[in-house]
């Protein structure tokens, strides 16, 4: 026999309550960018902040970045375990570097070129002039 409680979907895990500081800013917030007043900020509001503001907002836990947040501490952990297994690497070994890459930033393509019938200063300038433009348009 089956039970109404049987049938309930779980419950939703409770919200984080956000303390007077963050509620503060993200009431200062609100009312400066929140030009459809639901009491939210969708990605158009978003993208109309200072980056004062975007900053404060980040800053208290409010830029809900979840990717960037787990990309983080995934350096942090990886620059540990390094860290901890380090005295069993050898001596002479340059310190490890650990960082992250921000893909977006490089790029997509790059080029070698070479020409016999142009010096440095000529392939160079004609790359520049000629080449980049010709691929801009």
């Amino acid at each position: 026999m089956a039970h109404a409680e049987d049938t309930q979907t779980p419950a939703k895990p409770a919200k984080h309550k956000l303390t007077a500081e963050q509620k503060a800013v993200l009431d200062e917030l609100l009312a400066k960018y929140d030009t459809n007043k639901d009491g939210k900020l969708d990605k158009t509001e978003k993208s109309a902040m200072t980056a004062d503001d975007k900053a404060k907002f980040s800053k208290l836990g409010l830029g809900g970045d979840k990717k960037k947040k787990k990309t983080e501490e995934a350096v942090i952990d990886v620059r540990d375990a390094v860290a901890r297994i380090r005295a069993t690497l050898p001596v002479e070994m340059q310190e490890p570097v650990v960082s992250r890459i921000e893909l977006a930033s490089l790029p997509m393509l790059t080029y070698a070129v070479s020409s016999p019938a142009m010096d440095d200063a000529d392939l160079s300038w004609f790359v520049d002039n000629v080449v980049s433009r010709a691929l801009l348009q």
